[in-house]
């Protein structure tokens, strides 16, 4: 299921990987790819030899997949090549800013379902009329970038700094004068730091497969009358999606994409709407079922 180049150049990959006189000190290979080209970044334990570095590029210019090198951590990680392009760029959509991200990036693997939540995800900011809007677990800007064409203004906020500083190196190269970005340990001490941003008219949840964590307290008291959610982990959607209608919310809609074919896993996305406040004794038994969804 990997793109273009990658696939067809896995044969030759690992026959020059077993081929190095460091192939038993190479204990992780990352493949990565973009809308214009594709990265493999090799850790390795050892360094690579004047022989090995000559089958790397050798490999490199048969099938026009860049090398980089990771002798120790993420910030170790360097193309073979010096001239070799510092990232890899996407786009979601024809009216979307094009995206830089680095080999080591967390990004969507699959681009077409990433396209899909995107679209989805503006045109339910276009449903409910929202203008402002936060982003939270916003990463590089996936969706928020995107959405501030459409609003006055958004709020990405992400716990990993490296992740904000790409984010906002992207709202700059592409002009996206209302978005901004804000650093917050999301799973920790959130509800202060949320709280200082104001209200919002509509909010895009996209948290790891932990769930919302600490944030999910906060979420209701942000004001907004439309929640975007999107999880990898159905488990931990259901029980957030389930405080979040005992807190005021109804889910109205939601759908699963197959975002990693040929495995178990799956995206959802739900959209929330705001009802009236729930009255002391309302709040939904353990295992209710808020709404209907499509598939």
């Amino acid at each position: 299921i990997l793109v273009e180049p990658l696939a067809g150049a896995l044969p030759s990959l690992r026959a020059t990987l077993e081929s190095l006189t460091v192939r038993h000190a190479i204990p992780q290979v990352e493949l990565a790819a973009g809308d214009d080209g594709a990265i493999v970044v090799l850790r390795h334990l050892e360094r690579f030899t004047q022989a090995d570095l000559r089958a790397l590029r050798a490999w490199e210019a048969s099938t026009g997949v860049h090398v980089w090198s990771q002798s120790g951590g993420p910030d170790t990680a360097v193309p073979l090549q010096a001239d070799a392009p510092p990232f890899l760029h996407y786009q979601v959509a024809d009216d979307a800013p094009r995206m830089a991200f680095h080999p080591l990036d967390f990004v969507q693997v699959n681009a077409a379902i990433n396209r899909q939540l995107v679209a989805r995800a503006r045109e339910a900011r276009r449903e409910c009329g929202a203008e402002r809007v936060l982003d939270l677990f916003c990463g590089s800007g996936n969706f928020t970038l995107p959405i501030a064409a459409d609003v006055r203004e958004v709020v990405g906020v992400e716990s990993v700094q490296e992740l904000v500083q790409r984010a906002r190196a992207n709202a700059t190269a592409n002009d996206c004068t209302g978005a901004r970005f804000v650093a917050a340990a999301l799973h920790g001490a959130a509800r202060g730091r949320l709280r200082e941003l104001g209200t919002f008219d509509a909010i895009v949840l996209d948290p790891p497969r932990t769930g919302l964590g600490a944030s999910l307290a906060v979420v209701p008291a942000l004001g907004a009358r439309r929640l975007v959610y999107v999880s990898c982990n159905p488990a931990t959607f259901a029980t957030d999606v389930q405080a979040l209608t005992a807190q005021g919310y109804a889910l109205r809609s939601w759908r699963v994409l197959d975002m990693f074919p040929h495995t178990r896993h799956v995206e959802c996305m739900g959209i929330l709407d705001r009802q009236a406040p729930l009255a002391a004794g309302d709040v939904p038994a353990a295992g209710a079922v808020p709404a209907h969804g499509t598939a």
